[in-house]
C-alpha cells in the first residue's frame, strides 16, 4: 500500500512537472511570434 501511495506522488510530481515545463515553453512562443511579425 506504501508503495502504491510513493507511486501516485511520482505520478503527480511528473505531471505537474510536464505543466510546469509546458507553461514555461509556451510563453516563449509568444514571445517569439512578435519578433518574427516585425522582421517579416
Amino acid at each position: 500500500m506504501l508503495l502504491g501511495f510513493l507511486f501516485y506522488i511520482v505520478l503527480c510530481a511528473v505531471e505537474l512537472a510536464g505543466a510546469h515545463l509546458a507553461l514555461r515553453e509556451a510563453p516563449k512562443q509568444e514571445e517569439e511570434d512578435p519578433f518574427h511579425a516585425f522582421f517579416r
